[in-house]
């Protein structure tokens, strides 16, 4: 089975790192982030 997980985020840089480290602890095939137009360095990380 292959998996995909789609994370959308909007200013949400501290958040979205502790998801993407909870995510890679299960080590999905794909990870997908969508950026809104954050202003936060989200799109930085």
């Amino acid at each position: 089975m292959y998996l995909s997980v789609v994370v959308p985020t909007l200013n949400d840089r501290d958040r979205l790192e502790s998801c993407l480290d909870a995510l890679s602890a299960d080590a999905p095939d794909e990870g997908i982030v969508v950026n809104g137009p954050s202003t936060d360095g989200t799109s930085g990380m």
